[in-house]
């Protein structure tokens, strides 16, 4: 899948540089070396939406270190955010990459994961910013 048109992503995407980890602790990635029945889960921790807000994150996957554009980059999947209470949301969440992770070269580099908030419709206002405050990738 392609994610989201360009036109509902926000201006305020954040680069994460994540170093894979598996049963052999950090390696250098290759797609090739999923087992099949392995898969791959990018977990975002502390994700923090103000109160009384909602956020859908579109969630990228790319090597080296050029500004992020969505044509450059691989589409891992989305995540929606809902706000509860009175006060910000912060929560953990998980995706499974996989079919992302199997389209990106085998390399030592880091794997850059950006994380875009959608706007719900073209025109919509920007959506709120968002804190992440860590990303860790598991492969099996």
């Amino acid at each position: 899948s392609v994610g989201p048109d360009a036109t509902m992503l926000s201006s305020q995407s954040k680069d994460y540089s994540v170093t894979p980890t598996g049963r052999r602790g950090p390696e250098s990635f290759s797609p090739e070396g999923l087992a099949p029945e392995g898969r791959a889960i990018l977990t975002l921790r502390g994700v923090e939406v103000p109160a009384d807000a909602g956020a859908n994150l579109a969630v990228y996957l790319s090597k080296g270190t050029a500004a992020f554009k969505p044509a450059n980059a691989i589409y891992a999947g989305l995540i929606g955010v809902v706000a509860t209470g009175s006060g910000p949301t912060k929560g953990n969440f998980a995706l499974d990459v996989t079919e992302a992770i199997k389209k990106l070269k085998p390399t030592s580099e880091p794997i850059k994961v950006t994380v875009v908030p959608v706007r719900l419709s073209a025109t919509a206002e920007e959506p709120p910013a968002l804190q992440v405050e860590k990303i860790e990738l598991s492969l099996p």
